[in-house]
């Protein structure tokens, strides 16, 4: 095999001509020529015994087109690795000229990462972004969702009928149309709201624990039920105290929780303004080193992440055209971004010799195992479980990459109009 050219067509698309020399085709026509013969089919003929001038002269084409076709498949790994292309997606064949007795030449457009021999990362403007100080109302709303998250469920011992705002434990067992008891659905927690529906909500309001009513639960089919109010439930919820601390996680005292809630919120400030920071970098990146990216590289990932998206499995499930266009566009967006990051980074890491030791990883183990409430060794475990212990490594390192770009960059105080 012998790479004749390579044509830049753009810097993530590149035209690759190739030929193969005749004695390598014709090994793999006399190969293809054997395969034809032992599974091949002709009236008159055994399997296995069909002549070779026979299957020769009956199949010409197709054994023409396979021989090609295992000739291309055989050759492209090491045209991609002569070529020294980074390929992206499938490469496409363009051209195939081959008249059964010569070389066999063929063209292939193959897409490739785009090359930045190295990026100019110092010195970008940034805007100065705010550090809030966190306030006691963050903390203490940090602290209430600690407290509902840690409510349980009581029965209510006051005898009253069902109102707004109840959580009604409700037996419901389907009749059919002559009012014969089917399908029993048991332990139901209604709660009695705008989100239970106004044709529900006005049959079950003044029922009675113990009290049976038949209803309707779908005028539209006239779907009726046997409702059983079984009894009416509240939340109980834990006052905010040092036992809260304990239960909750790790703390002894209130006040440790509350110093921990607080570390925990300025850690979240930080993480977004370094995404912020990282849009910014990425965005001037872009005005020093223009960049283009492979087609096939987008819709891979695209793809990947449209398939986990639950805003467009619902748009989908509502065939609701223009929601489904929006959010492809709005993922589309975040892919261009995070590719065009990855690369940016990637050139940096290599031109850097950004390395990431094993103290830097335990470090980061043992701080999601804090945030957790959990043992370094178990979050090791499930990570390694999970194959996701390079994601962590990865993280590391493109934190590193961001730590360096700021600490070269010129951070410009944002002027406040008087």
């Amino acid at each position: 095999m012998k790479i004749l050219g390579v044509e830049t067509q753009s810097s993530v698309r590149k035209k690759v001509s190739v030929m193969v020399p005749k004695d390598v085709v014709q090994d793999t026509l006399s190969h293809k020529v054997e395969e034809f013969q032992k599974s091949a089919r002709v009236p008159g003929f055994r399997k296995g015994k069909v002549p070779e001038s026979l299957i020769k002269s009956k199949f010409e084409h197709d054994i023409k087109y396979e021989a090609e076709l295992d000739v291309i498949d055989h050759t492209i790994g090491s045209v991609l690795e002569q070529s020294k292309i980074k390929a992206v997606g499938s490469p496409v064949i363009e051209k195939v000229d081959y008249t059964g007795d010569g070389d066999l030449t063929y063209t292939v457009i193959i897409e490739n990462i785009p090359e930045i021999e190295r990026v100019d990362f110092k010195g970008i403007e940034l805007k100065k972004l705010p550090v809030p100080p966190v306030t006691d109302e963050q903390v203490q709303e940090a602290l209430v969702k600690i407290q509902k998250r840690l409510g349980v469920l009581m029965p209510l011992e006051e005898q009253r009928p069902v109102r707004e705002n109840d959580l009604a434990s409700v037996k419901l067992t389907e009749l059919d149309r002559n009012g014969k008891p089917g399908k029993v659905n048991d332990d139901l927690l209604w709660a009695v709201n705008e989100k239970l529906g106004k044709h529900l909500y006005d049959q079950v309001t003044g029922m009675l624990t113990g009290e049976k009513r038949t209803i309707t639960a779908d005028p539209a089919k006239n779907a009726q039920f046997l409702l059983e109010l079984k009894g009416i439930k509240y939340i109980k919820y834990p006052p905010i105290d040092d036992e809260l601390a304990k239960t909750s996680g790790m703390y002894a005292t209130l006040d440790e929780l509350k110093s921990a809630l607080k570390k925990d919120i300025e850690e979240e400030i930080d993480r977004i303004n370094r995404l912020m920071y990282q849009d910014m970098i990425v965005a001037a990146l872009l005005q020093r080193h223009p960049l283009e990216l492979p087609v096939s590289l987008v819709k891979k990932e695209l793809e990947h992440i449209a398939t986990e998206d639950q805003e467009l499995k619902r748009a989908y499930g509502m065939n609701n055209k223009q929601e489904i266009e929006d959010r492809l566009k709005q993922i589309e967006t975040y892919v261009r971004i995070g590719l065009t990051t990855r690369i940016f980074f990637d050139t940096v890491k290599s031109q850097e010799n950004v390395v990431l030791s094993d103290e830097e990883v335990k470090a980061e183990i043992a701080h999601i195992a804090q945030h957790n409430n959990d043992t370094p060794e178990h979050i090791t475990e499930k990570l390694t479980k999970d194959d996701s212990m390079d994601t962590v490594r990865q993280h590391l390192i493109n934190e590193k990459i961001l730590d360096l770009i700021l600490k070269n960059a010129q951070f410009i105080e944002e002027k406040v109009e008087k």
